[in-house]
């Protein structure tokens, strides 16, 4: 891990150069409609579409609600015929206002993708995928350059880490053999 820090820098500076300009690339792309009229009619001749696609996603919280108090209870139902006619009805609603819930997803998704580009604090890829493994090179440069830095500037605590964990093992193999182990406290001193 450690030769990986040799790559931190030019790693650094060039993560923050491209993600800096697939920025300034995104929020060009965003006003553009805005600054030029052909755009901005082409999406305006489809204003009744994107209409139709978002007023689901955004009156659902309103007949949830009207719902929620005319057909059920805290734990009940109040009107079955009412409370399965939501369950129809949400279903209807949830796949029209799921398109647009799914394109606000990924412009989320690709919007924190793109901020978090120049920052290499942190993996740049899910949770779960980084479990696998650690594929973001430029994460792995900079979590190798903080482990340099470590050891090369606080070497007496890494000497006694060290020694912490010989001295674990070394309990650990007397307990299962059978040994009897004294008391840890006097051997940190050594």
């Amino acid at each position: 891990l450690i030769e990986r820090s040799a790559s931190f820098i030019g790693i650094f500076i060039s993560s923050t150069v491209i993600g800096f300009g697939l920025i300034v690339l995104i929020v060009t792309l965003v006003c553009l409609p805005f600054a030029w009229p052909v755009i901005f009619d082409i999406i305006w001749s489809y204003r009744i579409v994107i209409l139709l696609t978002i007023l689901p996603y955004l009156i659902e919280p309103l007949t949830r609600a009207l719902f929620k108090l005319c057909a059920f209870g805290p734990d009940y139902f109040r009107n079955r015929a009412l409370a399965s006619f939501y369950f129809f009805y949400q279903t209807y609603v949830s796949i029209a206002g799921g398109v647009f819930g799914a394109f606000v997803r990924f412009g989320m998704g690709l919007a924190g993708l793109i901020v978090m580009l120049p920052c290499v604090a942190g993996a740049n890829m899910p949770v779960q995928a980084a479990k696998l493994g650690l594929k973001d090179q430029s994460h792995k440069a900079y979590l190798s350059a903080v482990l340099t830095y470590h050891l090369h500037n606080a070497p007496v605590f890494a000497v006694a880490a060290q020694r912490l964990l010989r001295i674990c093992e070394a309990k650990r193999t007397a307990i299962e053999s059978g040994r009897k182990w004294p008391s840890s406290k006097c051997l940190v001193l050594l």
